[in-house]
């Protein structure tokens, strides 16, 4: 009980103190991690709570501190309760958003994801974010996983807004992060280009966010095909504006 007290306290407090969690680390990862052994449930969303804090402090750059925490959410992640899961879900997409994530961690990561994308309990966009989250942090490294990640990307970033908004806007942004980080063939390339930009024509304003998220992710990477796609992406943009 005066474990979760504790937790609590700091957990409120915790975006004012970054001097003091740096300095205090060590004490606050072991209160995390015992926080994260009790079985009940708000003592879990506690800690992860915490641990999403401490992510957003060091978002800006890559931390070392955050990463020590990988290991146990992934381990959550494979726990049967759907509340917890979501929760588990959202405080890993702020690790991975600030921590380059072990490259022997991401097949084990997928694998989890891809499970979860099939149960029937756990939205699917809410899975489709972090493995977004998890390419741009994995970078180049997520090479080995593209044959299997981009069919699927593909599929769900394919499906009709009406069907779920927030699914294809989460697939669309999982797919530029593809494209800028994997070496791709140059039908395949272009096909995903033009379902990024088409998914743009719309009046969703989540789809038209990812849309231009996901044209300015896959500027960076200076892909010579963008240049068969400037005329429509100059019109979105004009549609956008006004």
């Amino acid at each position: 009980q005066e474990t979760v007290i504790s937790a609590m306290t700091i957990s409120r407090v915790i975006q004012t103190s970054k001097e003091a969690i740096v300095k205090n680390i060590s004490p606050l990862s072991k209160l995390i991690f015992d926080t994260l052994q009790i079985d009940q449930l708000c003592a879990k969303e506690v800690a992860l709570d915490i641990i999403k804090g401490i992510s957003k402090l060091f978002e800006e750059g890559k931390s070392d501190i955050s990463s020590q925490f990988m290991q146990p959410i992934i381990s959550l992640l494979e726990c049967d309760q759907p509340d917890l899961i979501k929760h588990v879900l959202s405080t890993f997409k702020s690790l991975l958003n600030c921590t380059d994530i072990d490259t022997n961690l991401i097949g084990p990561v997928l694998q989890i994801l891809s499970k979860l994308i099939e149960s029937p309990n756990v939205l699917t966009a809410h899975v489709l974010d972090v493995i977004s989250a998890l390419v741009f942090s994995a970078g180049e490294d997520v090479a080995p996983y593209v044959e299997v990640l981009l069919p699927l990307i593909i599929q769900t970033a394919s499906i009709s807004e009406d069907d779920d908004p927030m699914l294809k806007a989460n697939s669309i942004e999982a797919l530029s992060n593809i494209l800028r980080f994997a070496n791709l063939s140059d039908e395949l390339i272009n096909q995903s280009l033009d379902l990024i930009v088409k998914s743009g024509q719309t009046a969703d304003y989540d789809i038209r966010g990812s849309v231009m998220s996901s044209i300015s992710n896959i500027l960076v990477s200076k892909l010579p095909q963008v240049i068969n796609f400037s005329e429509p992406i100059q019109e979105l943009i004009s549609v956008y504006i006004n």
